[in-house]
Parts: structure tokens; sequence; C-alpha cells
């Protein structure tokens, strides 16, 4: 019972409903990215760790130039022996395989990841001398899918003479395999388009007992514990085959293709001990209850859960029950299966083999017919493809997509379809029977990275890691971080060390609903950092990107949305210099064309905009634009450390990106020139103004409710007001770094740095003021009267205690001299003066001006300069 209820605890709640399409979930198809810069002979690269490898010669005939009277459609070609043997010798986690189908051309693109099929303790034996053990080589099994089909599943074994598997699609299944005994002559077909299918029967026979609805609904995805199964191989296969080790092929096979469809229930099976039959066996059948009764009689404890008795002998297959797992008879564990003859004298009928192997294994897990009046919960049948039901309830029809494994859809149109498993009820009353067991190991093959402790090491540019997440537990499930789920569900573990710069996680080509969560630090001392389920709707594929301090150790638990399984790659990539990162966006404002780029992980982030966008005339809306939303008053300032000559550079406010917009925006060159310029109605021309301010490095944009201010600096600490403007925009507006060219020619270029944002702030008392070191403060000057008609004066006073206005500066009552320039709003010259140490006030006369908005430019010995304005009434 304790048993029993520590794995009830892992359970996490997800709908009975779902679990029809939750194994394999549709593909995230995106291309694997960065292709090895080196090919190895006879093989094309075509994603990290996912090398396309060549098992075959080029080429293929149409089978039905030899094969005509077997199949009406698919792919014949050779074996390439040399190839499988560099094949088998490297080894390969993961690979990409090519397959013609015969269908004009058509071809199957796979992409496999390793299978473990085996228990630790795997071994051979066979009868000689009672029973010896065999020293199997193997060969090498692969699970995976079709790319660009989604639900699809792939299961391959290569040996050194042959290469098997099972291809499933919604076309239907696929068997690639040797023809007969033809040496290297392979084939890929369809098996509806096979002219002569076996037939395939069972004689398990119904009990009469309906499920109840508790065993019809299961609440989690992946049960976590493996079922070991022990195979005999009978003397039928050897005599056939000619040896020990075809047998084992053949079985090891078999056993992989019918491995996939246990794992894309959430199961785990794992093959613990095959005994091949060498000498006369005791099994003489004829029938296969008779088969399974003299294996019953020969076997008694044997090395596994369940055991499998395979024959050469098409005579259909039957299990003892339907209580074989933790059974205290083991009689009650047993089943048999007969294989298709058919397949080792002309083509492949692995589909078969794999089906009947399956099934009868389905019935021992606790599963009836889906024709049996046991389903529903109310003691119906499921769908009616045996042409009747056991038990005399309605005979349902056919199930339009394909029947289950636990079907007798083989023989009629509809088929059977793999990719659906064994369907939602029969799947949920296997996993309910393993999840209630209390003899099962917990892992016969698992996968090692299940725990924190075996992460699996990941490298920035490095190989995609790729695996099966039916095969995990949630034995070390750290909790949820950030937006990656609550972290509790079966799952598997990463690692990297940092290295300073933008860090991004992916999982993008796994065909299942992601979710993963980052920490910062080592196994049982972890700082969450962030995690992420979707990457964007309708994307199912999971990413997070964060700045990765330099030499910090960092985890990943990868696992999937509502315990969901399936093939799952994850890789990560670093990069010093990225596009703009959140909350940072770019948009072209009017012409596009326009990069970007930012450091992010460096202190400060820097900032860069190229674009050839020219902004000069009042109704020209271009330029490059990189912002964030900030909502209400703020304040923003940027140093603009860098903008070729013909460009401008600076920070920008405005109602959305879209050109026409209302707007503010203050510019630099870097070069004594700053720009104003506002638009005060959608689509209307824009105010611009030049101003001459020497040294404007720095630009700062304040708002206020709808007064806008600019300011410019030196050094980002002193800032000096340029001007304001009244501009009715949104609460939320886009506020960033805004940069154009001013004339024709190249690009213009700009960079930043530095960057401080005070957003959301209440309105100011005072009005922003630049803060003057005192050090540099020279005198202390007063202008009025401010609208002025005929004569301004100047006047240079005792220092001011008062709160200061825009476009007044605050200076001492020390006594110094400097000039005084008069200029235009456009910041062109219209008359300059000499202010000696001993001049207190200065007149002014402005009668002959135009009404309008001037300047009084005032550089004081060492000082910086000083900006005073005024306005010419009429």
């Amino acid at each position: 019972m304790q048993h029993l209820l520590s794995k009830i605890q892992k359970f996490s709640l997800l709908g009975c409903l779902l679990l029809l399409s939750a194994g394999l979930m549709a593909q995230a198809n995106t291309q694997l990215q960065g292709e090895q810069s080196k090919k190895n002979k006879g093989e094309e690269p075509v994603g990290p760790n996912f090398q396309r490898v060549e098992l075959f010669s080029p080429g293929w005939t149409p089978a039905t130039k030899d094969y005509s009277s077997e199949v009406t459609a698919g792919a014949v070609f050779n074996f390439d022996s040399q190839k499988a043997a560099a094949f088998l010798q490297r080894n390969p986690s993961h690979f990409t395989l090519v397959l013609p189908t015969g269908d004009d051309g058509r071809t199957l693109t796979l992409k496999m990841s390793r299978s473990n099929i085996f228990t630790p303790d795997f071994q051979v034996y066979t009868s000689d001398n009672g029973k010896t053990r065999y020293d199997y080589k193997g060969g090498l099994h692969y699970h995976g899918y079709v790319e660009g089909e989604e639900h699809s599943l792939a299961a391959i074994s290569v040996f050194d003479n042959e290469a098997m598997g099972l291809i499933s699609t919604d076309e239907g299944n696929y068997n690639l395999g040797r023809i007969g005994n033809s040496g290297q002559a392979h084939i890929l077909y369809l098996d509806r388009k096979m002219i002569n299918p076996p037939p395939f029967d069972c004689s398990t026979e119904d009990d009469g007992f309906g499920y109840r609805p508790e065993q019809l609904n299961f609440s989690q995805r992946n049960v976590g514990d493996c079922t070991k199964i022990y195979i005999e191989g009978g003397q039928s296969l050897f005599n056939n085959l000619g040896s020990v080790a075809s047998v084992t092929n053949l079985l090891t096979g078999v056993f992989n293709q019918s491995a996939i469809l246990y794992a894309n229930e959430g199961l785990t099976v794992a093959i613990s001990e095959i005994f091949v039959w060498t000498t006369p066996d005791p099994y003489s059948g004829p029938s296969a209850g008779e088969y399974r009764a003299q294996f019953q009689a020969n076997t008694g404890a044997f090395n596994g859960d369940l055991g499998h008795l395979v024959e050469l002998d098409n005579v259909g297959g039957q299990a003892a029950g339907f209580s074989g797992i933790c059974n205290a008879n083991t009689d009650e564990s047993l089943c048999f299966s007969g294989f298709s003859g058919t397949g080792f004298s002309n083509v492949p009928t692995f589909s078969f083999n794999v089906q009947i192997f399956t099934h009868e294994l389905g019935h021992l897990f606790g599963s009836r017919h889906t024709h049996a009046c046991v389903w529903n919960g109310n003691n119906t049948a499921i769908d009616g493809c045996a042409g009747f039901t056991e038990g005399g309830c309605t005979l349902p029809g056919n199930p339009a997509g394909g029947g289950t494994i636990m079907s007798y859809c083989n023989g009629t149109g509809v088929g059977i379809n793999f990719t659906l498993g064994f369907g939602p009820q029969p799947g949920n009353v296997i996993r309910n029977t393993i999840a209630n067991a209390t003899c099962l190991s917990v892992s016969c093959t698992g996968v090692d990275n299940d725990l924190c402790a075996n992460a699996d090491p990941l490298v920035c540019g490095g190989p995609t890691l790729a695996g099966n997440m039916g095969l995990a537990t949630a034995n070390d499930a750290p909790g949820g971080c950030g937006e990656g789920g609550n972290g509790s569900d079966p799952g598997v573990w990463f690692s990297f060390t940092g290295n300073g710069q933008w860090t991004t996680v992916s999982t993008s080509g796994s065909n299942f609903d992601t979710q993963i969560n980052i920490f910062q630090g080592n196994c049982g001392s972890l700082t969450c950092i962030g995690g992420n389920d979707d990457v964007s709707v309708g994307n199912v594929t999971s990413q997070f990107s964060f700045c990765a301090e330099a030499g910090v150790p960092y985890k990943v638990y990868l696992d999937g949305f509502g315990g969901s399984i399936g093939y799952y790659q994850i890789s990560i990539s670093c990069a010093a210099t990225v596009a703009p990162v959140a909350p940072w966006t770019s948009s072209n404002v009017g012409v596009g064309g326009a990069s970007y780029s930012s450091t992010p992980c460096t202190t400060p982030p820097t900032y860069s905009i190229s674009t050839s966008a020219i902004n000069n005339g009042l109704g020209t809306d271009n330029m490059g634009f990189i912002w964030q939303t900030l909502c209400g008053d703020f304040e923003m300032a940027v140093q603009v450390t860098a903008v070729t000559p013909n460009g401008f550079a600076g920070l920008m406010a405005r109602e959305s990106t879209g050109a026409g917009s209302k707007m503010v925006g203050l510019y630099t060159n870097r070069n004594n020139t700053v720009r104003w310029e506002a638009r005060t109605a959608t689509n209307a021309s824009k105010s611009v103004n030049f101003f001459s301010k020497p040294l404007p490095y720095w630009v700062k944009l304040v708002r206020q409710g709808n007064w806008f201010y600019g300011y410019y600096s030196y050094n980002g600490v002193s800032y000096f007001p340029v001007s304001a403007q009244q501009v009715s925009m949104n609460a939320c507006i886009a506020v960033g770094m805004a940069a154009y060219a001013n004339y024709p020619g190249g690009p213009a270029v700009a960079s930043f740095s530095g960057l401080s944002i005070v957003d959301g702030v209440a309105p100011l008392a005072v009005l922003p003021s630049n803060s003057v070191d005192p050090a540099l403060v020279g005198r202390d000057i007063s202008l009025f009267p401010n609208p002025a008609k005929d004569m301004v004066m100047l006047e240079f006073a005792s220092t001011r205690t008062s709160e200061l206005l825009l476009g007044e500066e605050a200076y001492s009552n020390q006594k110094v001299g400097g000039t005084v320039r008069l200029r235009n709003e456009l910041g062109q010259l219209i008359e300059s003066r000499q202010l000696d140490s001993d001049t207190e006030r200065l007149e002014w006369n402005v009668s002959n001006l135009n009404p309008g908005l001037y300047f009084f430019d005032i550089q004081i010995e060492g000082q910086a300069p000083q900006m005073l304005r005024f306005v010419k009434a009429k």
C-alpha cells in the first residue's frame, strides 16, 4: 500500500480525453539549424547531432517490378553493408534517414534517436546443453518520427546485414526490411498495399466482466514503472532464419517496434531475456491456445514480469488472460504469438508481427478486445471491426480514422492506425494496471538524466540533444519556476555553465508540448531563473532567454504540459550581440530596411541602429526605432555614443509605430547640433527645430501629463533644457531610441549606451531642471521680461534660491566673463556679444525680430554652456 500511495502521489491531473492525442502532439517541424561544417563520407549534415546517414546504395526500383504478386506499390533498394558497418562503429545517438516510398518520387525523412529496449542484465540463451549463454553482439535500435508528419511514429533497427523498421503515419503503416533470403534487397511499402495480407486472429476469450468507470479513466500520462518482458523464440524461427543471431535480431527488431507503441502510451517495456530454441522445442500447437498451454506447462519461474512465446506459425495469438501483472500464478503472465511466415520468403510483414506481439501483451496488461461488450461505462463495444461483439451487445460501426491495437480492424478497409496506439479506454486500462501494480521496477531501462545529479550537459552552439520522454520519471521534479508549468511531471535534466552572454534554451524540434524550467546553482541548492511553456500562441515549442553569468552553473528541467510525452530536442545558443530583447522591440517607422542589435549582458547594455531612412521634411516620418511601452509620466535618458556624419540619433516618444502618428523626438548629431521635432495631430506636418549645443552627447526626454520636455548633456549628469511641447497622447505610448539619415547616401549608424528609465511616477511638483556641478558654477543669470516686445534684460546677480523655471539656470555670485549669442529657434546665430567680468546687466533690443521663440546661448568662462529661451511677442 505504501508503494501504491507513493506512486499515486506522483500523478498530476489531466483529463482522460486528452490521452488520445497527448502522446505525440503536433510536431514542431522547425528545420534544425547550424549545419555541421564538415561532412563525413557518405553523409550530408542537416542539423546538429542529426546527421543524415546512408544505409542503402543509391537508387531504387518500383516494388511492382519484381514483386507485383505481393504488393501494389513500394520501393526496393539495396542494403550497403559497408555503410552499415561504419554506422554501427560510429554508434550515433541521433540521425536523419531519407527513404524513397516509390510513390512519384516522394520520400520519408526520419528523425531518429537511440532507444533503450534492454534491461541492464539482459542476456540471450540457447537450448544447447539445456541452457547456454549466447554472446549476442546485436545491432542498434532507434525511435523517432517522420519530419513534417503529425503524430507519426518510426522505429528502426540496424544490424550488420540488414535493417528493419516500422513507420506509421496518417497514411498507414510502412514496413521496412529485407526481402526473404535475397541478400541485400530491402523493401519499403505500405501494409495496405499488400495483396494478400496475413490474417489476424486472437483467440483470447473475453471473461464477460465490464470495466468500472475508474478503470476507464486515468489522470497521469506517464506511469513511470517498467515492465520486463521475457521472450522465447521457438525452433521454427531458428530453422527458418538459420542462426541465433538472426532470430535475436528479428525478436529485438520487432520488440523495438512494439516498444515505441507502448512508449507512445507513457509505458516502458524492456527485454530482460531472450531464449532461443536451437534444439527441438516442446511446442507443437497446432492452435494458438495449445501453443499457449504448452508454454505454460513448460515454463515455471522466468526472468521477467511477462513472458512471450513466438513461433513462425501464423495461427494467431492467445494470452492467458487479463491479469498477467503481479499475478502469483506465473502461468497467468504468459502469452503466445504466431508470426507470419510470409515475411521470410518474400516481403517482410513487420506491421502484422508487431500488431499481434503488442496485442497479446495488451491482454496480459488487462485490456480486452475493442469489440468486447465491456467499454464506455455501459458495457458496450468500441468498434465493430470483428463483425461481431463479445457479449452480444449492439455492433457499432468501424472507426473512420482506423482501428487501434486491441481491435480486429486489420482485415477491414480502415486498417490499424498505430499512431492511435491503444486508444483512450484500453490505454487507460493498461495505465491503471501499471499504476496499481506493486511488483514492478520503477525503471528497468530508464533515463539517467531524470535525476538532477545526472543532468546531460548542454553546450552553446553544440549538438542538439534528443531523447524519449516516455522513459522519464518525476523522481527528481523540482517544482515550478516562472512560466514553465508546475515542474512536477516526469522530466529530464540538463546543465550548462554561463559565459556572460545572452543565452537561449529551446526545445525546437520536439514533437510534443514541452515546458522548461531554468535554475541557477547546483542540485539541492537551486534558485529559479525562469521558465516557459509555449514560445508563442499556437507554437508549443518552449524557449527561454536570459543573461547567463560567466562561470555560474545552471540547470534546466524539461517536462511535458499536463504530463504529455514524446521525443524531445533541446539546445542552447549564446551570443554577445543579439536583436533587442524584451522589454525592447524594434520597428521600422515609415521606410523599412533598418537593422538592430544590442548587447543585453554588458554593463551597461548597448544598442545599435543602422538605417537608410531619411527624415528631413516636415511631412516625413522615417526612422529606425528601438522602443518599449511606457505608461504615464516618465523620464528616459541615453548616451548617443556614436552616429555617422549623415545621421541623427536620440530619443522619441510616439503614440504608435505607424508613420504619421503623434510624436515628440530629441536627436543629436554629436557635433554641436540637436534637433527637436513634434507632431501634435495624427498625419499632420511636424514642427522641426535645430539648436546649436556644445558637446550634445546625452539626451533626455521627460513626460509630465501631455507636456514633453527635451534636455541635453555633455556628461550624463548635468542636463540643460532644449525645448518643450504639449502633445495630447494616450497614457501608454512607445518610447525609446531612434535614428535616421539626414541626407541620401549610405546608412546612418548610431550606437547608444547608459540608458536609464524612470516610468510610471506621479507628476513632479517642480519641472525638471539641470543638475549643475557647483565647481562649474560662475554667475547667476535672470531674463526678463518674457515674453518680450522691444527689449530683453539679462541680469547677472547674486545667487538665487527660488524655484527654477524652464530655461533658467542657477549660478553663484562669482563674476567671470563670457560670450552671449542670440539664436533663432533653428539654432541660427543672429547676434553675438562679449560679456566681461564686471557686467551685471545686459540690454538687448529685440524689436526688429519677428515674433517667435528665441534663445540666448551663454558661455561663461569655466562652466558648461547655458541656454535661456524667450518668446518675442507681436
